[in-house]
């Protein structure tokens, strides 16, 4: 994975936040991990509150950073299976176009074109 896919995935970090959130998978996957994945997620990017849990923004940019390739393409290739796709996480991101750099926009036109709808697609791209 490039500096530049994983600069634009930090980009739309609060998307895949918020489509955490609005499908409740962050709540899901910390009151109850089935795989090894998803107790790394639970350990390493979600926040416990007094109720349940949440994402982290900052965690989740900072193992985009430091995670092994392999690493980072498995966790995006499971957020796919859960619904938080790329497309999805982008549209509710809403990011400001005045902070893309110049593949940044490839990727969003590759995105609003309906060329790249998963992470998957990202990935392979």
């Amino acid at each position: 994975m490039t500096p530049e896919k994983r600069g634009f995935v930090k980009k739309i970090a609060h998307g895949v936040r918020d489509l955490m959130e609005y499908l409740k998978r962050d709540k899901q996957i910390g009151l109850n991990p089935q795989t090894d994945l998803e107790k790394f997620i639970k350990r390493q990017i979600l926040i416990k509150t007094k109720e349940s849990y949440e994402f982290s923004v900052g965690k989740f940019r900072i193992g985009l950073d430091v995670l092994p390739e392999q690493q980072v393409t498995e966790l995006l290739i499971f957020l796919d299976k859960i619904g938080v796709t790329i497309d999805r996480a982008f549209t509710m991101a809403s990011p400001n176009p005045l902070l893309f750099s110049e593949s940044d926009q490839k990727f969003v036109k590759l995105i609003n074109d309906g060329d790249i709808k998963t992470f998957y697609h990202f990935l392979i791209y």
